[in-house]
């Protein structure tokens, strides 16, 4: 069992590598920065391309640590996350709804922070009305935590779930944003799409308001095409499902993957399937090729050594093989 975080993208032109990459560099995050309006670019700071304040596009986590007052009314249609930890608190005065519309989205408070409202008419409202809504607030903080406030069943936020090929392996990964009395996770595989057997299981943190990544090494995967899903079961024995990733494990796919990400300039391995005759090239974001000398540790996994050490950043690994193109993001401390 490895934990490896990493990202991976096929595309056909080099020119739009360049462009995607840099708009696809992390998760959208905003965190308070200091106190103050919603509304106030000056409040938050976000990466992963999120442009502050956090608006109707936003999908990814919101971290709340600073005394907030939510000063409009406000859908945010993607899938978000919004983490109030101890000390932070949102004060939707009068007529102010938060709508979260995605199923998927949730809202956690820690022990120390509060949701007040001053008016009936102030709103929380997460799915589509009536799966979760919340509200009127009464102005003495009606709402304090701890709390999940979700439109799902389930008090666990799964923000992704991956699943890789990795040499003659599959590396599955997910990540959560909070738990609460989750109990395990099973890793679950089919062939068919139609039954599914459990292949492995990971222990759930159980409780926790903060970032957890977990992994799963499948090392024997089917021939031909396998689909996971992760099942995830709570202690009081609630059962919810991820979305299905498939994964085809044959002698024609190729498949290309970082074993380390981030790196520390010095090395970068990686797992390659039905790759033979393939040419390799390290560039920067702006295109410029970096020379490399490579080194096959096997068959399956194979070491690329800059000339020169890298620096902090970001590259793109761009290989070539039989017409197609496999891109990697390379991150380096």
């Amino acid at each position: 069992m490895i934990w490896v975080v990493r990202q991976s993208v096929h595309i056909l032109c080099g020119l739009l590598v360049l462009v995607a990459f840099q708009g696809m560099l992390k998760a959208q995050t905003c965190t308070t920065v200091q106190g103050g309006n919603w509304s106030s670019a000056s409040t938050w700071s976000c990466t992963g391309g999120a442009t502050p304040p956090p608006d109707a596009s936003f999908t990814g986590t919101i971290i709340i640590n600073k005394a907030i007052n939510f000063d409009q009314t406000l859908t945010i249609s993607g899938s978000t996350s919004i983490s109030v930890s101890s000390g932070g608190s949102i004060d939707f005065g009068n007529n102010k709804v938060l709508t979260l519309s995605n199923q998927q989205s949730a809202i956690y408070l820690a022990s120390g922070s509060s949701i007040s409202g001053g008016s009936a008419n102030s709103q929380i409202v997460i799915g589509a009305s009536p799966n979760y809504t919340f509200g009127p607030f009464n102005g003495h903080g009606s709402i304090s935590g701890p709390n999940i406030l979700t439109s799902s069943g389930l008090p666990v936020n799964l923000v992704s779930f991956t699943a890789k090929p990795q040499g003659e392996h599959v590396q599955i990964n997910w990540e959560t944003t909070w738990e609460q009395n989750a109990d395990v996770f099973e890793i679950q595989r089919s062939q068919d799409l139609g039954e599914f057997t459990t292949v492995g299981k990971v222990a759930a943190q159980g409780n926790t308001d903060q970032h957890q990544y977990y992994g799963f090494l499948d090392q024997h995967p089917l021939d031909g095409a396998n689909y996971y899903r992760l099942k995830q079961v709570d202690e009081d024995g609630q059962v919810a499902l991820s979305k299905i990733q498939s994964v085809v494990m044959d002698n024609l796919t190729p498949s290309l993957e970082l074993l380390e990400n981030p790196i520390d300039g010095q090395v970068i391995r990686v797992a390659v399937r039905n790759l033979v005759g393939a040419t390799y090239q390290l560039i920067t974001l702006t295109g410029k090729e970096l020379t490399t000398i490579r080194n096959h540790q096997s068959d399956a996994t194979l070491v690329i050594v800059p000339v020169q050490p890298l620096s902090s950043g970001v590259y793109l690994l761009r290989v070539m093989a039989d017409g197609e193109q496999l891109v990697r993001k390379v991150l380096v401390r």
